[in-house]
């Protein structure tokens, strides 16, 4: 059962399949005069990198379009439209939309995030890492640098290793399917939640003072970390809020930058998690989950108050 719900190796580790596993080509460029749809589920962490980079650029040639887990009533792939029909094809589900996208019954995986030309309903990028460097691109929105040209080097290393120890390790611990496949995944995942604890220790962002890619990848797997991952997949022997602090802090800060909390809601994932991932949850029963994000200031932080580096036009 768990091998038809993920990917297994012969050694018992979960094997994520593409597109998921993070670019490696050009990424498309939004031209400033075109708008374009892009369509998200609220539990995915992937789709939710792509709604952080629009809300911290204020991308607004970029509208989006909600989708929700429901496999009953999704032809294939799982997501249906959360208020159909959906603005640019009229579809139902996403597999309606790929099909129609590509002019062809679509056979390959229907995945989110998927971004599409609204005016020739072309698809743009399905991969998240290429949607969030065509948003993070000059010229769009803000004057927000999530990839500022000085640190490149730095964002590219600290994305690899967040990406494979704790954006997919906590997936390689909750389908796992042998000890020493979950062992060894926890063990990375935990080491790298040290590592980061660490790099906050002195900084307010992962890569000191200026918020970056590195905080954009980050962002979705802490969010949902002590509430879904430490239980469901099995990531729990720390949490975020008792051992590390630093984490604790960055993910409260983060969280109250204005338009970030409008890009999640955790309680729905959490639902969504809980209920659908069947062989690791028999019963269907969703926990209560505990309060996690802080409650916006007062006085909402403005971008430009990060630092100065950022000249923020919203």
């Amino acid at each position: 059962m768990m091998a038809e719900l993920a990917p297994q190796t012969a050694e018992g580790a979960y094997a994520r399949p593409a597109p998921q596993v993070g670019g490696g080509g050009e990424p498309p460029e939004l031209v400033g005069s075109k708008r374009y749809e892009l369509y998200v589920g609220n539990a995915c962490p992937w789709c939710h990198r792509t709604l952080l980079a629009l809300a911290l650029r204020n991308v607004s040639q970029v509208h989006v379009t909600t989708l929700v887990d429901d496999a009953t009533r999704a032809s294939r792939g799982g997501w249906v439209v959360a208020k159909p029909p959906d603005p640019v094809f009229g579809a139902r589900d996403l597999k309606q939309i790929y099909d129609r996208a590509t002019g062809a019954p679509y056979r390959g995986r229907c995945t989110a995030p998927l971004l599409v030309d609204a005016t020739s309903g072309d698809v743009v990028a399905r991969d998240s890492a290429d949607i969030v460097a065509a948003v993070a691109a000059p010229g769009l929105g803000n004057s927000v640098d999530l990839r500022p040209a000085d640190l490149i080097p730095a964002i590219d290393e600290a994305c690899a290793w967040i990406y494979a120890d704790i954006n997919d390790g906590v997936y390689k611990c909750g389908f796992a399917t042998r000890q020493a496949a979950y062992d060894g995944a926890e063990k990375a995942l935990h080491d790298a939640l040290e590592r980061a604890d660490a790099r906050l220790e002195d900084g307010r962002f992962l890569l000191g003072e200026r918020l970056t890619q590195a905080d954009v990848w980050l962002y979705p797997t802490i969010s949902r970390f002590d509430a879904v991952y430490a239980t469901l997949f099995k990531c729990g022997r720390k949490t975020v809020r008792a051992n590390y602090p630093n984490l604790q802090r960055w993910l409260e800060d983060l969280s109250s930058l204005p338009g970030v909390q409008d890009t999640f809601d955790l309680r729905d994932a959490a639902a969504s998690y809980f209920s659908s991932l069947f062989p690791l949850n028999p019963s269907g029963i969703v926990p209560n989950v505990p309060d996690l994000l802080p409650t916006p200031p007062r006085t909402p932080l403005l971008l430009d108050d990060v630092t100065s580096h950022f000249k923020s036009t919203t």
